[in-house]
């Protein structure tokens, strides 16, 4: 696997802590094959307890397969994922997914849609406990005046964060967040990164991200895990030691920028293709022919500035 690392000088923004001597989840020779067409086709990395990484690469290359699987909603055709040591079947506690869409029920209100987790999780939860939780986790995400507001009445980003406070409510320590913002305009999208990290460095949950926006994974990650087109492989895992908040036209980015664009566009860029990742589906950032312009480095973040 190849495992080329960019780092630039460490800056005062610290992630938190790995916890303990092992990583809280292991993926090693993951395959998975479905009606004959080998979609995952042996993948191998770790995550430490606390860190935030990206899964970056095209569209339709597996990453949200990966995602089941490292839940337990899959069973791989080879290889196996251990979360704290243990089968995800056994460990369906330690994992919480955020999706594309929020997926709230119509009929609760915010407190209500996130209290649905843990009722459904951990009926033995007392209700006023389930509700106590409730208003803490959507006081975190800043949302604890729309409490009572129904599904209806809350803009995209809102439900959203709504979202991520039931993810964060059932309290485990793993989140897995397939493309969660995709669906949402750039300033909205901006707004909940910031609102992520804050989230993260408060909780110091283990956060696996799903992405295909370069920029996203730029601004967020501790390390981006590149995965090819299928049979997905891993093509590279980089570190991205540069203080948060993040400007993606930062310098310092502009290593591991060129060296994930080569990996994502197969290298044409490289070869003098000037069409660059033109048309290549899946792919967004500031590659040509894609709707990031180059000066702005995709949705224009600066600092932590709307």
């Amino acid at each position: 696997m190849p495992s080329g690392s960019v780092q630039a000088a460490a800056g005062p923004d610290r992630r938190p802590s790995p916890g303990g001597d092992r990583p809280l989840l292991v993926v090693s020779g993951l395959g998975f094959t479905v009606g004959g067409e080998t979609i995952l086709a042996g993948i191998d990395f770790s995550v430490d307890a606390g860190e935030f990484v990206c899964v970056l690469g095209p569209s339709g290359c597996g990453k949200t397969t990966l995602l089941r699987l490292i839940g337990g909603l899959l069973r791989p055709s080879r290889g196996e994922v251990r979360i704290a040591g243990a089968d995800p079947a056994r460990q369906w506690r330690q994992v919480a997914y955020v999706f594309q869409s929020a997926r709230l029920c119509g009929w609760r209100t915010a407190a209500q849609n996130v209290a649905l987790g843990l009722e459904l999780r951990d009926p033995s939860v007392p209700r006023a406990e389930r509700l106590r939780r409730a208003e803490e986790y959507l006081r975190l995400v800043q949302l604890e005046d729309r409490r009572d507001r129904y599904p209806a009445t809350l803009s995209g980003g809102e439900a959203q964060r709504v979202a991520l406070a039931r993810a964060l409510a059932v309290e485990s320590p793993i989140l897995l967040m397939d493309e969660p913002f995709a669906n949402l305009d750039v300033r909205t999208r901006r707004h909940l990164r910031r609102a992520l990290l804050d989230v993260w460095k408060i909780t110091g949950r283990t956060i696996l991200f799903v992405t295909h926006d370069l920029d996203e994974a730029l601004i967020l990650a501790d390390r981006i895990i590149v995965l090819s087109d299928r049979p997905t492989r891993v093509r590279r895992v980089v570190t991205v030691d540069v203080p948060r908040p993040r400007d993606p036209a930062d310098p310092a980015l502009e290593p591991i920028r060129s060296l994930l664009l080569a990996d994502l566009t197969g290298g044409r860029r490289a070869a003098g293709d000037e069409d660059g990742a033109a048309g290549e589906p899946g792919l967004t950032g500031a590659a040509p022919g894609l709707p990031a312009a180059p000066a702005g480095r995709g949705d224009g973040e600066r600092d932590g500035q709307p």
